[in-house]
């Protein structure tokens, strides 16, 4: 009977467990790299040295990070996920993967002395491979979404090899069952070109993956923030 004793409590505490604010955490040690190619509408072309002062841009961008995170569970609180429950109290570990593929259309509009906008709109590919342990269970989601991207960037040249930038894009993912998944990208950095086709992104990459599940499954809250490093292509 005794031998019995820590199953029937662990039981006792998944009936009794009620659901958390769902899984949330963020690794800010992560790291990301990837490719990005982009084709200039007309091709481009120079005046006095500079670039247009109005260009459109079709631009296919590549990429990953993984990263892990540990949270918490208190007394009465538990996770869902894939039919899997974590109760707690105690502490799940979760591992996840994030790949991207956006391709985008770019309308980039530039004053006289370099500073200029960009205008972001296409579509985008995410997927979410996300490992979720504890002393009592683990699971596994392995989703992907398809959905619009949106988003601006400001940015300063120095033609033609060094642009500085800030960007932000959103993405709203739609995945399996119905769910949508807000996936939202913060990146700022400096662009160099060694030619005329090939050059690196240096960059600051913040990202986060929201989804509010449906059903009695738990909702995801994830985030990834570290460096980036991008082969950029002009073709």
């Amino acid at each position: 009977m005794r031998a019995l004793a820590p199953a029937a409590l662990a039981l006792l505490a998944a009936a009794c467990a009620s659901p958390s604010g769902g899984l949330s955490g963020s690794d800010g040690d992560a790291s990301f790299g990837g490719l990005r190619a982009t084709w200039e509408v007309p091709r481009r072309h120079f005046s006095d040295g500079k670039p247009p002062g109005q260009q459109v841009l079709l631009e296919v961008d590549a990429s990953a990070t993984r990263g892990d995170f540990d949270q918490a569970l208190g007394v009465g609180d538990s996770l869902t996920l894939e039919g899997t429950t974590f109760p707690g109290p105690g502490a799940v570990q979760a591992r996840f993967d994030v790949q991207q593929v956006t391709v985008d259309g770019r309308l980039r509009l530039r004053s006289d002395v370099g500073l200029g906008l960009d205008a972001i709109g296409g579509l985008g590919f995410t997927r979410l491979d996300l490992q979720v342990a504890s002393f009592a269970a683990s699971e596994t989601v392995d989703q992907q979404g398809f959905g619009p991207v949106l988003g601006t960037g400001l940015f300063f040249e120095l033609p033609p090899r060094l642009r500085l930038y800030a960007e932000l894009t959103w993405q709203a993912a739609l995945v399996g069952g119905g769910d949508v998944a807000d996936v939202q990208v913060f990146e700022t950095g400096l662009e160099l070109r060694f030619t005329e086709a090939l050059g690196l992104l240096f960059a600051w990459r913040d990202l986060t993956y929201q989804e509010e599940r449906g059903g009695a499954e738990s909702d995801i809250d994830l985030g990834a923030s570290g460096p980036l490093l991008i082969l950029t292509l002009r073709l």
